[in-house]
């Protein structure tokens, strides 16, 4: 029997839409294996809506694919589901984060209608006076690194949402995600608004919680040295248990994966939940689920599927090594020889400095080529990616570490 029928939802249906998404970000039918993360988050809202104040700026790190995206949606949702406003932003290295995000807060209040913007319409304009809007609701597309100074943000925030909280009742959730991306500038003004909010002791109606690659503690503390004092909580793969429940929860049919599918589908996706995603739906689309024209999801369907994942994570890489630098791919190239290795081992491979070889492992493992495994051994996040980085290096395939050729059911990453 399925988790769903289980639970006692009704009997599949004809034409059923496809729980499961392609894209990146997509929300799943069932968040799995982010408990920790999820009570977190909750806890600081919770605290909102009982009036305590020293509510600290929260933190998502994971390199790409882990979910970051996922998971601030679901906050979102959480958030909204409690009553409060909430304002998201996706930071870009064009737009000055600050005018992103007061805009973004004016916005979601006007949705609230006419009666709230008028209570408190200065505190609204004072925000978006202090990054240089005048108060209009004009999407902003230019920089202003130079163009305020630290304390009119902050100042500005912090009675917004007093008065929020005075006028309405109302508590704000400001989600940024991509934050490694916002320029210094407007980091060196967020920052030190969210230490301020973080720890007054009078109640502040105010929940903070950013997302970014694992490099992005380094990148906040440049920009503000008691960033460090934040609290970062990191993703990581999901375990066997949770990447089962991510494939089978959460759906609203009866659809069953049958055999050794579902156990296949888990294997190949080694615990990244995108590609749980990804070998989700085509599963689902090669089953016939959508229009019932099978009983369920067959070990056959499951190895389409991994065909299909594999060949979306090629494009994706192959995109990616054209990005890399030279060190970068000489990084690759030694890990694709060694299977796993420590730094030392990985630079003395590649013919570089040591130095020059952990700064590479840390883009690296920003963009989704390389995992850190208890803090010094270094391996490749994805099986496969050794053969594909042999392939455009030239590097004959026996000299490749035994056991990191190919994917599951043998779908190699190569460009054949």
């Amino acid at each position: 029997m399925s988790l769903s029928a289980a639970a006692g939802q009704p009997p599949a249906s004809p034409n059923r839409p496809n729980p499961f998404g392609p894209r990146p970000g997509t929300l799943p039918p069932y968040l799995a294996g982010r408990s920790r993360q999820m009570k977190t988050a909750q806890e600081r809202m919770k605290a909102v809506a009982e009036n305590r104040g020293g509510i600290a700026p929260l933190f998502f790190t994971a390199p790409r694919g882990l979910g970051k995206t996922v998971l601030l949606k679901e906050v979102e949702a959480v958030g909204r589901d409690e009553g409060l406003v909430v304002a998201s932003v996706t930071a870009d290295s064009e737009t000055d984060l600050c005018v992103a995000i007061a805009v973004a807060i004016r916005r979601e209040i006007e949705r609230m209608g006419p009666g709230l913007v008028s209570r408190i319409r200065g505190s609204l304009d004072e925000l978006s006076l202090s990054v240089g809007l005048g108060g209009t609701t004009a999407r902003a597309t230019w920089r202003r690194d130079d163009a305020a100074t630290d304390e009119p943000f902050g100042v500005a925030l912090s009675r917004l949402v007093q008065e929020l909280g005075g006028a309405g009742g109302l508590g704000l959730v400001l989600t940024v995600d991509e934050l490694q991306e916002a320029s210094q500038g407007s980091l060196r003004r967020l920052l030190p608004a969210l230490q301020q909010l973080g720890h007054e002791h009078d109640p502040v109606p105010f929940v903070f919680i950013g997302a970014g690659l694992t490099s992005m503690s380094r990148t906040l503390a440049r920009a503000y040295g008691f960033s460090e004092r934040f609290e970062y909580l990191e993703l990581h793969r999901l375990d066997p248990t949770a990447a089962g429940l991510a494939l089978q929860a959460g759906l609203d049919s009866d659809v069953d994966w049958l055999g050794t599918a579902v156990e296949e589908a888990i294997a190949a996706a080694d615990g990244h939940p995108y590609l749980i995603q990804l070998i989700g739906y085509w599963a689902w689309e090669e089953s016939g689920a959508s229009t019932a024209l099978k009983p369920g999801i067959l070990p056959g369907d499951v190895q389409v599927a991994i065909s299909e994942a594999s060949g979306e994570i090629r494009r994706i890489f192959a995109t990616r090594w054209e990005d890399a630098s030279d060190v970068e791919k000489a990084v690759l190239g030694a890990v694709a020889h060694l299977g796993n290795g420590t730094y030392p081992g990985i630079a003395t491979s590649a013919g570089l400095e040591l130095g020059e070889t952990e700064s590479a492992v840390r883009k690296l493992n920003d963009d989704g080529w390389l995992e850190v495994i208890d803090l010094e051994r270094v391996a490749f996040a994805y099986a496969g990616l050794a053969t594909y980085v042999a392939s455009r290096v030239g590097m004959a395939p026996e000299t490749l570490a035994l056991g990191s050729q190919v994917l599951p059911a043998d779908v190699t990453l190569d460009d054949g």
